[in-house]
């Protein structure tokens, strides 16, 4: 597939989320979006996918969308100055 194609695809399924939500489910997210991103445009196609379902980057994508993009290991954590 050509990488214009995952690039369509990735905007398909953004305008498609309301009526079919499985982009969320193969995470992506804001945490991870530029990454597949980056993925994507260097060709790795499908491979992208299975990297980002990794349970690790699950945990961290979830983490840091927690914290509106600031990953942190426990919630409790001191964020002041």
């Amino acid at each position: 597939m050509y990488i214009s194609a995952w690039l369509s695809a990735m905007v398909n399924a953004h305008v498609d989320v309301a009526k079919d939500p499985y982009i969320s489910l193969i995470n992506i997210n804001p945490a991870t979006y530029s990454i597949s991103e980056l993925l994507l445009r260097a060709g790795k196609g499908i491979q992208t996918f299975s990297f980002l379902a990794q349970p690790v980057l699950v945990k961290y994508a979830n983490l840091v969308n927690a914290h509106n993009g600031i990953y942190l290991e426990q919630s409790e954590k001191d964020m002041s100055i």
